[in-house]
């Protein structure tokens, strides 16, 4: 029992993020300039801990050289070019210091975890201990979501958000990014573990159970982002299984048509004012959507000083323009870091496709395969939302894409040849 419970200790702190990530409230510790606040969620606070306490034991274990994980350099430079973008343009004064500040270090927070996630996991006993506790993780979320709904009341002001979440896209995105990872371990992994069929379907409710977090949150977004994962997700698996791929494309066709009837069928109690059923007029949602934060992102770009080394560089993380958001994750990323920066965030996400891409076509066992496609998807998945919304910079979405990530190329890297870990 002892021996059990040594074994299970090195999963508590993950866990312990995994439920920060998922169910932490936000705690308001002050106000910035245009009256945006400056929260603290749980996850915040266990990550400096569990931080802090790795590498003081790294320190006093004598150890001074770790395996290099994948990204670390283009990882490096993306967060160079947008702290020396920020430092500049507060030195300059053309962004408030406390509203810089926050959102720099908020998205030095996102590869803080991706790294010790990645430093944290031993083996794929534990990977495969955690895909399983985040299968816990989100199955309890959405029994809280239908508890909201049966007890008739909100969070969210789109929908039934999750706890203390009033945006649409923050719960929406982070259903997307859990369902896509585990959808694809079920049809790589789950699926061919050699138990009963009732295991399975028992293995396969929670996952699609996902499905409600993403409509329930009335995120136009993460519904796109949905139809966007089924079909490529699909896809990948019908290359992947080279059989039965007109059987599989037909699935996907009616699960599809499902999804899109369910839609239309859903009560529009879930929402204030019917605007869940308005949500996913799939008529009205280019006009109502797409179209007018194209405008903001204009508007937004039509604000920049022509000056050569905001060009270049950037004006720094979070500058106010018109408006607070750009809706446009690569206008965003022209406008803080300029035409460098834009560079380097699209060669960081290359990278991560290209070790995704790679593991899945040359990989023949179902968890780095499952893993491989699900990091692939969920990464093109959000490089689609990103067209409408700053979803790199979505904390809750952003939290869980990075552990799902930091886990994906620890099993890429450790069954990888001669162990070679060169970013």
């Amino acid at each position: 029992m002892t021996k059990k419970l040594a074994q299970f200790k090195p999963l508590i702190p993950l866990i312990l993020i995994a439920l920060g990530i998922t169910f932490s409230p936000e705690l308001t510790v002050a106000k910035i300039s245009e009256g945006r606040a400056v929260v603290i969620r749980l996850e915040d606070i266990l990550i400096v801990i569990f931080g802090i306490t790795a590498i003081t034991r790294f320190l006093l274990a004598g150890k001074f050289k770790l395996k290099r994980p994948p990204l670390y350099l283009p990882i490096f430079f993306w967060l160079l070019i947008g702290t020396l973008s920020t430092l500049v343009n507060l030195f300059l004064q053309n962004i408030n210091f406390a509203r810089g500040t926050l959102y720099l270090l908020k998205e030095i927070e996102f590869f803080v975890l991706f790294f010790y996630v990645f430093y944290s996991i031993k083996n794929i006993k534990m990977v495969k201990q955690t895909m399983f506790s985040w299968l816990i993780i989100g199955g309890g979320a959405i029994a809280l979501i239908i508890y909201q709904f049966v007890a008739g009341f909100r969070y969210g002001d789109y929908g039934q958000s999750l706890y203390k979440e009033v945006g649409p896209l923050p719960s929406g995105g982070f259903f997307l990014v859990l369902f896509t990872y585990l959808f694809s371990y079920l049809l790589y992994y789950f699926l061919n573990l050699k138990i009963s069929k009732l295991k399975k379907v028992l293995l396969s409710i929670p996952i699609f159970s996902l499905m409600i977090g993403i409509f329930s949150s009335g995120s136009r977004a993460a519904f796109a982002g949905l139809m966007f994962t089924l079909v490529l997700s699909i896809i990948l698996f019908a290359i992947k299984s080279r059989r039965y791929i007109k059987q599989i494309l037909g699935g996907a066709a009616i699960l599809f048509i499902v999804v899109i009837v369910v839609i239309f069928l859903l009560p529009s109690s879930f929402a204030p004012a019917g605007r869940f059923r308005t949500t996913f007029n799939l008529q009205n949602m280019a006009a109502e959507a797409v179209s007018p934060r194209f405008n903001i992102s204009e508007s937004q770009l039509q604000t920049v000083p022509a000056n050569l080394k905001y060009v270049l560089f950037g004006m720094g993380k979070s500058v106010y323009l018109t408006l607070e958001e750009s809706h446009n994750q690569y206008t965003r990323n022209l406008i803080e870091t300029g035409i460098v920066g834009s560079i380097i965030f699209l060669i960081l996400i290359f990278a991560v496709l290209k070790y995704s891409i790679t593991a899945f076509l040359k990989r023949t066992d179902g968890l780095s395969v499952g893993l491989a496609a699900a990091c692939f998807v969920t990464t093109l998945t959000l490089l689609f939302i990103g067209l409408t919304a700053e979803v790199f910079l979505v904390v809750r979405v952003m939290m869980i894409y990075w552990f799902m990530t930091a886990i994906t190329m620890f099993v890429i890297t450790e069954n990888r040849p001669n162990n070679d870990y060169a970013g």
